[in-house]
């Protein structure tokens, strides 16, 4: 089955990338192990930081938060993103979004600039199928996108002989139906689907999908997912097995619903940020085949497992655990049957901040001064504590979607730490780029950490162990 995903970040997003030096040290930038010494095997969660991406880099801002990435013929293309280049975001700063599109140079470990996308966006998807990537919807300051743009790469013998930059090809294709920003996508089969996010400017369930055979081309209305709508998830293809039941489906899960109001009703729900990881199954053959592209609007979605537990630590000790919210998170496929999702806000702390105004009016309502200035003071610091109190997830895990679905937590990888990074798995090791490290203020660096989790990993006491 051929098949990437791209999860949605904070728009996002879900990629992959080759180098060619596969060496992983522990630490240090690509590039800084010494000539002359043996190749020595990769260790798992062994990392390297490679050129910090340039886009949006000024004299005293470096990086940026939902950009588009993804692998085009070995090569690993960013574009786009979003940052706060003048003030930062706690002091009242305009964002500014980019279009500048790079692609990553592994032999001499270097950016290289390709061209610029129509537009400057960020918050969109990307999904890579063979030789292109697919850059869709988001947004910038005139608002949400409907736009479908398809990259290409050309190179040849003399380009990589003096080190040039490949040739940029960009086709525009059919829009989405509607404009899009904070979904995600993902590719199965030569079909894109997207689903979540904000739909026409509200949040919204409806999911689409586009077949990359058919002529003409066009995007297909898929059913609804059901429960909270769900901005910033995360969206992976698997091909695997419930019981006896072989399954080729999309998997949606995380994202969250910010508080609803209804008509006479000034105090909003609770934001929730869903629990259940929801499937849809998909046809063979639906990219080319009409009858299996009819059957794909007539499935239902089934709610199979639910987002796993990080420990929440005070010191040595655990003192609680608290599912993920996988909001500004990032989803990989490891194989046909795996995935693993990293990265994102931490949940409490995120609803907390969703919640201020309910839980302000409430107390308000019930005459609690006290808490009134206390939620008051919350809000006008929540831009200005340091990037710990944050506690965006560090901890990836890897799901195996085989007989019995379960999730394994990969043990730390600061590195993961971030909201809004693109993410890319190849050939072992997983690519984490830009992102945020709290709200606001972004990262420009690009790390790589070998993982080898083509097989299903061994495990001991709940944790994935070097296979010896």
């Amino acid at each position: 089955m051929r098949r990437l995903t791209l999860g949605a970040l904070l728009g996002a997003t879900l990629l992959t990338v080759a180098c060619g030096d596969r060496q992983a040290p522990a630490s240090g930038r690509h590039g800084d192990t010494k000539a002359g010494h043996a190749e020595q095997a990769p260790v798992f969660g062994a990392m390297q930081l490679l050129a910090p991406l340039p886009i949006g880099a000024n004299d005293s801002v470096h990086g940026v938060s939902a950009p588009f990435a993804g692998m085009i013929d070995d090569r690993l293309v960013v574009a786009g993103g979003c940052n706060f280049p003048g003030k930062p975001a706690s002091a009242g700063g305009a964002k500014v979004y980019y279009s500048d599109i790079y692609c990553y140079d592994a032999k001499h470990d270097r950016w290289q600039k390709l061209g610029d996308l129509p537009k400057p966006l960020a918050y969109g998807a990307a999904v890579a199928d063979d030789d292109r990537l697919y850059i869709i919807g988001g947004n910038n300051d005139a608002g949400a996108s409907a736009s479908v743009y398809e990259l290409r790469l050309e190179s040849n013998f003399l380009r990589d002989l003096f080190g040039l930059a490949p040739k940029l090809r960009l086709t525009e294709l059919a829009p989405l139906p509607e404009p899009m920003d904070n979904f995600a996508a993902a590719c199965l089969d030569d079909m894109i689907f997207v689903a979540g996010g904000n739909q026409s400017g509200r949040p919204g369930n409806r999911v689409y999908g586009y077949s990359l055979e058919s002529n003409p081309a066009a995007w297909l209305a898929l059913p609804d997912y059901p429960g909270p709508t769900r901005v910033q998830p995360v969206l992976t293809a698997i091909e695997g097995r419930i019981g006896h039941r072989k399954v080729e489906a999309l998997c949606l899960m995380g994202g969250f619903q910010a508080g609803q109001t209804a008509e006479g009703i000034d105090v909003p729900t609770p934001a929730l940020a869903p629990d259940e990881v929801l499937l849809y199954p998909i046809p063979d053959d639906a990219a080319d085949d009409a009858l299996a592209r009819q059957a794909l609007t007539v499935g239902v979605w089934e709610a199979i497992t639910t987002m796993p537990s990080r420990r929440l630590d005070a010191g040595e000790e655990a003192i609680a655990e608290s599912s993920i919210g996988a909001a500004g998170a990032f989803a990989v496929a490891i194989n046909d049957q795996s995935f693993v999702v990293g990265g994102g806000v931490d949940k409490q702390v995120f609803l907390r901040a969703l919640d201020n105004t309910r839980l302000t009016l409430l107390a308000r309502a019930a005459g609690d001064d006290s808490l009134v200035l206390q939620l008051e003071a919350e809000k006008a610091d929540y831009l200005k504590h340091p990037v710990a109190w944050y506690n965006f997830n560090d901890e990836p895990f890897y799901f195996i979607g085989s007989d019995v679905w379960r999730w394994v937590p990969m043990g730390a990888m600061p590195q993961t730490a971030r909201a809004g990074a693109s993410a890319v798995y190849d050939d072992g090791y997983l690519y984490v780029i830009g992102g945020e490290l709290m709200p606001g203020v972004r990262s420009a660096e690009v790390s790589r950490t070998w993982i080898g989790l083509e097989d299903v990993p061994e495990t001991f006491m709940g944790q994935i162990v070097e296979k010896q």
